[in-house]
């Protein structure tokens, strides 16, 4: 264990999920951590929503270096050597405090006065221009709404409207005047019209020179007026959020091609090229379906760093699946896991060829310990696989096309499976 577990994220900054429930940062366990904290619409309490039981909790743990149980994914990653998001938003803190030569950390585990919070994590909203495979309402209003023309009914989650809004955006601006840094993930931000509003009013106030901004995005809706905007802010870290090459990327993040991916990254390192100010990096979501490929995308990456300056040459994020559980890898076939072996051992000989040796090792040992070492019960086992199985069958057959076109590779480990697949939808658990 680290001799200090303090956390920038859980101190330093305010976070939301779409619907406006509060959570310590977007890394958490979503399966163990309480979304009934939602801010009211109108934000008037907002002091005892960032105070709300669970979140002074999680400070208290960890100002008293104790891992709280919805932080798995950091002390995972750090388990194994991976930066986390603690330690990189801790590193980006140091930082901060040496360029404006004053304290920023906060050791209060309830924080009502808001002079040391330097980011803001804004989930958007659910509105998405894609319906990638592993989804949900909360995050996609295109997957819901295929969802519900399969399903015929309506889906129901907690609070449905996005709490992130024109009002609520300059609201923020209003309660936040030290603002370093400002991260926006969706839903896909790139085509939300009221994070512009948010920029648009930084910009009149004269804050936005001091502010970095990120993006988690697809890259495949860009355009010139957020392009514009960004060239009055400080870096641009971006995000490139992609599971896989060519046709499984295409397969997993519907309705996109790979060209049209190629293309807004092709515009991104044009950018950067132009104005310096921009970094980018690789979000790579790990599922059984393209897990057997880490080796060809982390390749391919590798070739993106090699062809810009501006491409980071730090390891990409790199996350599996754990909510919805189906497509958790920890729940492939056996022999699946012996071939993803296989796949781990390439990838260390083509870091080695490429005079990386060693890169890799600490993800190579991640899934090493937590995927092909883990062996979970049967029953879970089984029925997790099967309901993965039957719900990519239903949404084959809506729209129209075949696994095996996209992931051959899949075909030795499914077919009996997949073909005598009957798929009745209303029976499958999202």
């Amino acid at each position: 264990m680290p001799d200090n577990l303090y956390c920038a994220l859980a101190s330093n900054s305010v976070s939301f999920g779409a619907n406006g429930h509060q959570r310590p940062c977007c890394a958490l366990n979503t399966n163990l951590w309480d979304f009934s904290h939602y801010m009211k619409p109108d934000a008037s309490d907002f002091v005892e929503w960032f105070n709300n039981d669970n979140v002074v909790d999680v400070r208290e743990k960890l100002l008293n270096n104790e891992w709280h149980p919805t932080c798995t994914l950091c002390k995972i990653r750090e388990a194994s050597g991976q930066p986390s998001q603690r330690t990189i938003f801790n590193h980006t803190l140091n930082a901060l405090e040496t360029s404006t030569g004053r304290d920023w950390h906060d050791s209060r585990t309830r924080i009502d006065t808001f002079e040391n919070i330097f980011l803001l994590d804004v989930t958007v909203g659910n509105k998405c221009n894609s319906a990638c495979l592993m989804c949900n309402p909360s995050a996609s209003d295109v997957w819901q709404a295929e969802q519900e023309e399969l399903r015929g009914e309506k889906i129901e989650w907690d609070h449905l409207f996005n709490w992130f809004n024109a009002e609520n955006a300059v609201e923020l601006v209003d309660r936040l005047p030290n603002l370093r840094a400002i991260q926006f993930v969706g839903g896909e931000p790139s085509i939300n019209k009221d994070h512009i509003v948010m920029l648009e009013e930084l910009v009149r106030r004269g804050m936005s020179k001091n502010i970095t901004l990120g993006y988690v995005t697809n890259l495949t809706s860009i355009s010139e007026h957020l392009i514009d905007l960004w060239n009055h802010f400080s870096t641009k870290h971006i995000t490139v959020s992609i599971d896989g090459v060519n046709k499984t990327n295409e397969y997993i993040r519907f309705p996109f091609s790979w060209d049209k991916v190629l293309r807004g990254l092709e515009r991104i390192k044009k950018q950067a090229n132009s104005h310096g100010d921009y970094s980018i990096g690789l979000s790579h979501t790990v599922t059984p379906l393209n897990i057997l490929k880490l080796d060809e995308t982390l390749d391919w990456w590798e070739d993106q760093i090699d062809s810009n300056n501006y491409f980071l040459k730090s390891i990409p994020h790199i996350q599996c699946v754990n909510n919805p559980s189906k497509f958790d890898p920890v729940y492939m076939p056996d022999e699946m896991k012996e071939e993803l072996k296989h796949t781990l051992l390439n990838l260390q000989q083509l870091m080695q060829s490429r005079g990386l040796a060693g890169k890799y090792d600490s993800v190579i040992d991640n899934l090493t310990e937590n995927i092909i070492n883990s062996q979970p019960q049967a029953v879970a086992q089984y029925s997790n696989w099967s309901a993965m199985l039957a719900y990519c069958k239903a949404l084959d057959n809506h729209r129209k096309r075949k696994m095996f076109d996209y992931l051959p590779f899949m075909e030795k480990y499914i077919q009996r499976e997949y073909n005598n697949l009957i798929p009745v939808v209303r029976d499958i658990p999202i």
